[in-house]
């Protein structure tokens, strides 16, 4: 896509400046007049997407790289002029692909289908159709998300699967699984009136996720499968059984390979076992409450029974621990942990072994448990990961009120394996056994990985052979090893991260109890969502992030765009999608926020749009030098053993389990591999990115420069460190820049520069709790403001024609300078033209 922006974008953030703020509230219709529209084509049949090596490509053979955003709920079903001006503004801003997401979860008029969820309702169809007429119209394609809400569950009749949106479950439920392949052919299938073709024939339509977060593998997959409701729980355990049957014969085969003794049970080393000796603050000697945030318990003991009250919590459990200490963990070698205990009303604790250092890793299990009033005798037997002498024994607690009792606590080296009246004959084997040996612990996960690969295989063959749809296809977001391994065989691989995603403490989404943390990305690499995400690409795939977001009302959330489309233009990832551009199809012309998420209002997000396509779909910012796969280092023949060793290992971090260091992936483009070798190599850039990103007592850097475009994030104090401008930021202390050419000229022979700058971006009369974590449902009203910057700037050339422009995107007025630009407050504007 061929466009004539330079983009010099400069947003600031942080609230330790009084700054004036100015309104600037973008307009939804599009100014024909607007100097910062990006060109656009429409999309024909030579526009069709395929994969070939490693990344999107049109028919042409020419590589094409996604910026899109989603879209949720109604907004999916805009009134036909509405769609119109929204694919107009869309692709002014740079934009080439729309999301459709959440279309399923609700009947019309929020969602798609009729109140029983078995037909789509004509007006949404009429209006997705006209819709993505429109967008194709303006070179936008469209991404089509089939199972996202939907509960088909209720709607066969089937019991509650107690499972928001039927998650987990409906990967192994025939009835649940057809009723996914059936959407998909209704929605498919359905012949659009403005295209003249099926859904799954128009090159318009590059793209279908099968289902939105959704694995086996997920955050709380093993809770979910260790609690599934009794019908879900025999059909699964049905599965299993007749898996096992293939594989042992019967029990007598399967017993022979679980229940061999590693070696017999030792002496329990925990110390004071039975809390009989008590220390001088009342806690048991050699054991120890951790508290974080102000969070704080009471103990009290009785009867050789430990009591933990919360006396004060927070949403994050791990702020309270009860925990023992300074005792080893040898890898290889088997434990058996086992206590007592129960609570006054059901609630969960989660219990660890790990290591009582940085980086805090597991170092053998990590368990959510299910308290209830009747005391339980918990037996978990696991094998140590990696050895370490300093590792800790911790039951995290901080997240909820309500006292539990914890009694007789032991662990002991060894581990005896029994069946416990398990038989293969009658289905009784049990998903999660009592106790389990390595090898029962290996054939359940390669059970799950290979009936969710079946899952994701069979859904894609239904819509590539049973629709014939020409579409690329996906699965899900990817979910550690074992979660990418059962995506291998798909179109492409999907990801999603946000920074500081919102918290609910109580009601889960209660738009007034919320709260966020005020961190900024670039002040904190090592627990980069970025490096997450870039650990997470598999080599040959193309690779997509089709949720991120920086949310309101963060101070920092102006460098959501400018970091997420550097970075993943330096790793030559192949499309972003910011969630979301809005939720409703009710109020296009907004002008002020109205949620955590929702850019199209917001100009710390919108404002970015048309630089982060220039920086990411242009090229204008190149890859870094080196591309680096990370093999999968196995000892065993079998590749998806060795992958389940590596996901038990090491959870969902690729980082970690690949040991991707921060100088790896500021420095390289970086890929995950299933092989046994990994490969580097020199690609042929003529100019390749750089990225700089580190933290001193200023604050944090993030600077990423090519010839064409520069990148900072960051403490604007330490901006001065980047050489090749003088830039002097008088307020605030935090900002974002980006500089970015679009004749591709480097910036020192260019004849175009726009820049764009920001501070805070907030509504008016938007109430912040004192620590500035929440605004609960006190957004405030129109219109939106923003921080203007006060800076100077040294251009590398001079001769230049300087001209604010206004929120349409219209010059307000002109002035000349050589090399020397301020930018001010007194413009009210966050874009600033430069031609010469």
């Amino acid at each position: 896509m061929t466009r004539f922006l330079i983009v010099f974008t400069f947003i600031l953030t942080g609230s330790l400046f009084a700054a004036e703020m100015v309104p600037f509230p973008i307009p939804f219709e599009t100014n024909p007049e607007s100097v910062i529209q990006h060109n656009y084509f429409p999309i024909t049949p030579s526009s069709r997407l395929i994969s070939k090596d490693g990344h999107f490509v049109d028919q042409t053979g020419r590589k094409v790289r996604i910026w899109g955003v989603n879209l949720s709920f109604n907004a999916n079903f805009p009134e036909h002029a509405d769609a119109e001006k929204l694919a107009q503004r869309l692709a002014a801003a740079g934009v080439n692909a729309v999301r459709c997401h959440h279309m399923d979860t609700s009947p019309w008029p929020r969602g798609i289908t009729t109140s029983d969820y078995r037909t789509l309702h004509p007006e949404a169809l009429d209006r997705l159709c006209y819709m993505i007429d429109q967008l194709a119209r303006y070179g936008i394609y469209t991404n089509i998300n089939l199972h996202v809400g939907a509960q088909y569950s209720k709607h066969l009749g089937l019991p509650d699967s107690q499972r928001n949106y039927d998650k987990v479950v409906n990967i192994f439920t025939p009835p649940l699984i057809d009723a996914q392949k059936n959407y998909a052919n209704m929605l498919l299938k359905y012949m659009n009136p403005y295209r003249k073709m099926r859904l799954a024939d128009d090159p318009a339509v590059a793209f279908v996720e099968i289902t939105n977060e959704n694995s086996f593998f997920m955050w709380d997959g093993e809770e979910a499968l260790r609690n599934l409701e009794p019908y879900y729980r025999d059909l699964l355990q049905k599965q299993y059984n007749q898996w096992l049957r293939n594989r042992y014969d019967n029990t007598a085969g399967l017993k022979k390979a679980w229940c061999r003794t590693p070696d017999p049970l030792g002496s329990n080393f925990l110390k004071n076992s039975d809390f009989s000796q008590i220390s001088g603050n009342g806690v048991p000697s050699y054991w120890q409450v951790e508290q974080h945030a102000g969070c704080s318990a009471k103990l009290m003991l009785k009867n050789k029974t430990l009591t933990i009250t919360p006396t004060k919590i927070d949403p994050t459990s791990w702020h309270l621990q009860f925990k023992q200490t300074d005792f080893t963990i040898e890898e290889g070698r088997y434990y058996t942990l086992t206590f007592t205990a129960h609570a006054d009303a059901p609630r969960s604790i989660s219990m660890v072994v790990g290591q009582n250092h940085e980086p805090w890793g597991n170092l053998g299990v990590s368990r959510e448990l299910k308290l209830t009033s009747e005391p339980q005798s918990f037996r978990i037997v696991f094998r140590g990961l990696k050895s370490d002498d300093n590792a800790r024994l911790s039951f995290s607690f901080g997240n909820a009120d309500g006292p539990f009792y914890l009694a007789d606590i032991q662990m002991k080296p060894g581990a005896e394996f029994t069946l416990d009246n398990e038989k293969l004959e009658d289905n009784t084997v049990l998903l999660y056994g009592a106790s389990e040996s390595q090898q029962r612990l290996n054939d359940r996960m390669v059970f799950l990985a290979e009936t969710e690969k079946k899952y994701f295989d069979g859904m894609y063959q239904h819509i590539i052979n049973d629709i014939g749809c020409n579409s690329l296809v996906t699965g899900t977001i990817v979910f550690g090893p074992l979660g990418l391994y059962t995506q291998s065989d798909l179109d492409f691989v999907d990801s999603h991260a946000y920074w500081q995603h919102p918290r609910f403490p109580g009601r889960p989404w209660d738009g007034n109890n919320w709260i966020i943390n005020q961190m900024a990305l670039s002040a904190h690499p090592d627990g980069s969502t970025l490096f997450q995400l870039a650990s997470e690409r598999l080599a040959g795939k193309p690779y997509t992030v089709s949720e991120y977001n920086h949310p309101a009302p963060l101070d920092s959330q102006s460098e959501c765009v400018p970091m997420i489309a550097s970075y993943a233009a330096l790793q030559d990832w192949d499309g972003i999608w910011l969630y979301t551009y809005c939720h409703g199809n009710t109020e296009w012309n907004r002008q002020q926020m109205n949620s955590f998420f929702d850019i199209d209002t917001n100009p710390a997000k919108w404002g970015f749009m048309a630089a982060g396509a220039t920086v990411f779909c242009d090229s204008n910012l190149n890859t870094f030098p080196n591309k680096k796969g990370y093999a999968l280092k196995s000892n065993t023949d079998n590749p998806l053993l060795a992958i389940a060793d590596l996901h038990l290992e090491f959870d969902r971090s690729f980082a970690r389990a690949y040991r991707m260091s921060t100088e790896e992936l500021t420095s390289n483009a970086v890929a995950v591999t299933f092989s046994n070798s990994g490969s580097q190599s020199r690609l042929k850039n003529n100019a390749p990115g750089n990225l700089i990103w580190n933290v001193n007592d200023k604050g944090g850097l993030y600077a990423a420069s090519s010839p064409q475009s520069v990148i900072l994030c960051g403490a604007t104090s330490r901006f001065a460190e980047f050489p090749d401008f003088k830039i002097q930021v008088r307020a605030p202390q935090q900002a974002s820049l980006i500089i970015t050419t679009l004749d591709h000229r480097d910036l020192k022979t260019t004849r175009s520069i726009l820049i764009t700058s920001c501070g805070r971006c907030e509504n008016q009369g938007m109430e912040f709790s004192e620590d500035r974590t929440t605004v609960g449902n006190r957004w405030g009203k129109a219109p939106v403001m923003i921080e203007p910057i006060n800076a100077t700037i040294q251009l590398p050339q001079s001769g230049w024609t300087c001209q604010p422009l206004k929120a349409d995107g219209t010059p307000s007025t002109a002035f000349k300078l050589e090399r020397t630009l301020e930018l001010s407050p007194k413009y009210a504007t966050m874009w600033y033209l430069l031609t010469r």
